[in-house]
């Protein structure tokens, strides 16, 4: 209950203090290139129940057809606002929508496309059963680090295999780390990751009393907020 209570007010405010922002990407998306402002896509979500993932859309117009649901650093599908607004994650500030209608928490594992789980796996049905969130072990991992996932595709001869075969076991192995250590890693100290994700990339600070700095050193990550200072073995980067 205080997990949902906090995903609403927490969302709420970034909507509203971020509503400028809102604005001026829609205008920019609208303005430079032709097709929706939002991308949307089916993903699996609590109890496999799907729904509808909003993003703001960073490729050209319908992009999305086919079977290819990967985006490679070196991606021609990218428009020219669309690399700004995923350097800065500034593409995934809508899914605090999917938030507030409760498909998502801030904190839980990424959501993916249903091709790629299989229900018959004991580890997919596990990550399966909690909410899916914006941010957790395997988006810090992929997103916060230097293993950048669209960079480990591009260098792949085959993507796609890359993908199924070492990425997202991997993404589901952080997952299923997660929800086994809840109780020692709280909620509280995880969540505050969350802001950085739409301003951090390597080594940089985030916003609203909290910041994140990856320490290429030792792999681990640091949050310092309100002069507090944290020292959490979230993932050790490789």
């Amino acid at each position: 209950m205080a997990k949902r209570l906090f995903d609403i007010i927490f969302s709420i405010c970034i909507l509203i203090i971020l509503s400028p922002v809102f604005i001026i990407t829609a205008l920019l998306i609208k303005l430079t290139s032709s097709g929706a402002i939002f991308f949307t896509q089916t993903r699996l979500g609590k109890n496999v129940k799907p729904f509808k993932i909003y993003k703001f859309r960073t490729m050209v117009d319908k992009s999305d057809i086919g079977s290819n649901n990967l985006t490679l650093s070196d991606d021609q599908r990218i428009t020219k606002i669309g690399k700004i607004l995923r350097k800065y994650k500034l593409d995934e500030l809508p899914q605090f929508v999917n938030v507030l209608k409760g498909e998502m928490s801030i904190v839980g594992p990424r959501p993916d496309v249903p091709e790629y789980y299989d229900l018959q796996n004991p580890v997919h049905r596990k990550v399966l059963s909690i909410k899916p969130g914006l941010t957790c072990f395997a988006g810090i991992k992929y997103s916060l680090t230097k293993v950048q996932e669209a960079e480990i595709l591009a260098q792949s001869e085959s993507p796609e295999q890359v993908y199924i075969k070492k990425i997202f076991p991997d993404k589901m192995a952080l997952n299923l780390k997660y929800i086994q250590e809840q109780g020692e890693v709280t909620y509280a100290e995880l969540k505050s990751t969350c802001v950085s994700q739409f301003s951090c990339k390597s080594k940089t600070s985030g916003s609203i009393g909290a910041s994140v700095t990856i320490l290429k050193d030792d792999g681990y990550i640091k949050i310092e907020g309100r002069g507090d200072s944290k020292r959490l073995t979230f993932i050790k980067a490789k």
